[in-house]
This record gives structure tokens, C-alpha cells and sequence, in this order.
């Protein structure tokens, strides 16, 4: 709590400078970040756009562990998987091409493609357009790149850090302090 209350005494008092901005990014992202991002951050429009071409699918580096502290989330330590053994099972590469030969089933019968995708993992990509002003990108970024956050949410924040700094250094290094 603490945290926050420090946090929020360093916010600048007159904001609306930071208000008379546009920052449009297009971004590309699983969507289970997407919902993550999308459904948690306030003052950004986001625009989801038409799926075209081939699915992607976000296949992650490493494997974590529950966190033993926190309900959702992840620890730090890897979990090693016996590759062999998931796959007689249906491991996650399994998956995935079983749901992409689906969705091409359904498209091939003539399914409109929004409700082909429906068989479509949660790791696929998706890619929005969105537009907010630096305050708003500047929350995004604090509540989406703290360590609490998921790590996939956290590069992303990250990354749009690394985009928005070089463009308001003054600005973006007061925001987010």
C-alpha cells in the first residue's frame, strides 16, 4: 500500500500536458496478453484487427512454475518436461496443429472464418491498432511491467516502453519514476 501512495504523492498535479498527446502503436501479441492488456487498461483504444493468413501460435521459451505466493502467477524456476512423454499424450505442438487442421476444415466447408477461429487456442496471435495519450500509456506500462504482472505482459509492457521513451524522454522518465 505503501508503494502506492508513494507512487501516486510523485504523479505530476497538472496532467493535462500529458493529455494533448497521441501515441498509435501497432501491436502483436497472444491473445491471452491481449485480454490481459485490453481488458485491464483504462484511456486506450484498442482496435483489434481482421485476421488474415496463416494462425501463429506463441510458443514460450520456458515453462515456469507456479508461484507459491500469489493465486495466479508464475515463479522465476522452470519446469522441465519430458517432451516424449507429453507428446503420446497430445503436448502442446500436438495441440496446436490438431486445431490449426480444424480451423482449415471449417473454413474448407465454407465456415465463416470468425467462427472457424473459435477452435483457435489462446496462444495465437493476434494484432490491434492502439491509440491513448502518454498518461495513459505511462499506467499502462507501471501496472503492466511490475513484477506482479505475468511475464508475457510484462515484456510487452517492456517493449512499448522502449518505444515511447526515445519519443518523450523528459516526459516518459517523470511518468514512470
Amino acid at each position: 500500500m505503501e508503494e502506492i501512495l508513494n507512487h501516486i504523492r510523485k504523479m505530476p498535479s497538472h496532467w493535462s500536458p500529458f493529455a494533448h498527446t497521441a501515441v498509435m502503436l501497432h501491436l502483436k501479441m497472444p491473445i491471452f496478453v491481449a485480454r490481459q492488456i485490453m481488458s485491464q487498461t483504462k484511456d486506450i483504444d484498442f482496435t483489434e484487427m481482421d485476421f488474415e493468413g496463416e494462425p501463429e501460435f506463441y510458443v514460450p521459451d520456458v515453462w515456469r512454475k507456479k508461484a507459491d505466493n500469489v493465486k495466479q502467477g508464475s515463479s522465476d524456476e522452470a519446469v522441465y518436461l519430458d517432451l516424449h512423454e507429453f507428446e503420446k499424450e497430445g503436448y502442446y505442438y500436438t495441440y496446436c496443429d490438431v486445431l490449426l487442421g480444424e480451423y482449415e476444415r471449417l473454413l474448407g466447408a465454407g465456415v465463416a472464418p470468425e467462427q472457424a477461429r473459435m477452435v483457435l487456442p489462446q496462444s495465437m496471435y493476434t494484432e490491434v491498432i492502439a491509440t491513448g495519450n502518454l498518461w495513459a500509456w505511462a499506467n499502462l506500462y507501471i501496472q503492466r511491467s511490475d513484477s506482479h504482472a505475468q511475464k508475457e505482459t510484462q515484456d510487452l509492457a517492456k517493449q512499448i516502453g522502449e518505444i515511447i521513451q526515445p519519443l518523450y524522454p523528459a516526459s516518459w522518465s517523470c511518468l514512470v519514476a
